[in-house]
């Protein structure tokens, strides 16, 4: 006899487009996610079946929660995602490629940029750290960034990870370099875009 809680082919790639969506966005309204999911599958659905099936998506993760009117980030408090809906507010959503929504699916995930490239190649060649620890400060950054964290924050994973510059000259191409990810990376504040990609749209 079949688990009725098993998922079916289709409520797996549901489940995630859903972990790609509250990974880019965290807070996300059903019918943004709709537009996303039916945008590059077939066949479509509606926000009825997303809500009928949510108790039975929700027992498979802990990563988001499905609401009428919200699909939200678990990884996070309340009142994060507070925040982030008041810096959403009046802003549009991104829209990723299939690849994207696809990669952001998985919980650690961050776009490897010529930015976190550069700071990969500082942080292991400049400051003698090892690439193991470099990829881990570097994914812990991003998630700061993406989800709006404070500057404190930044320090502290520096501080946990040794990323200690030895002099004036390093902490400032340190301080440049992450502020170039900053620059780069999608955050939930600006519904998935980039500070740069808002910045252009603004002078166009």
């Amino acid at each position: 006899m079949a688990n009725r809680y098993t998922l079916t082919e289709q409520q797996k790639t549901v489940d995630i487009y859903l972990k790609g969506c509250v990974n880019l966005y965290g807070y996300v309204t059903p019918r943004q996610f709709l537009k996303i999911y039916n945008r590059y599958n077939t066949p479509k659905i509606l926000k009825e079946d997303l809500l009928k099936w949510a108790d039975k998506l929700e027992r498979k993760t802990d990563n988001y929660a499905i609401y009428t009117n919200a699909i939200i980030n678990t990884r996070v408090s309340d009142e994060k995602i507070s925040e982030i809906i008041y810096y959403q507010n009046g802003k549009t959503y991104y829209t990723p490629t299939a690849q994207e929504i696809t990669a952001y699916s998985t919980p650690n995930y961050y776009a490897k940029t010529k930015q976190t490239e550069e700071l990969y190649n500082f942080v292991t060649k400049e400051l003698k750290i090892s690439t193991l620890i470099a990829n881990i400060f570097i994914k812990n950054l991003e998630w700061s960034i993406r989800i709006e964290e404070p500057m404190q924050a930044q320090n502290n994973l520096m501080e946990r990870h040794g990323i200690i510059p030895k002099d004036i000259v390093q902490a400032r191409s340190l301080l440049n370099k992450i502020q170039n990810i900053n620059n780069s990376t999608r955050k939930w504040a600006n519904c998935g875009y980039t500070p740069q990609e808002l910045f252009k749209s603004s002078k166009d």
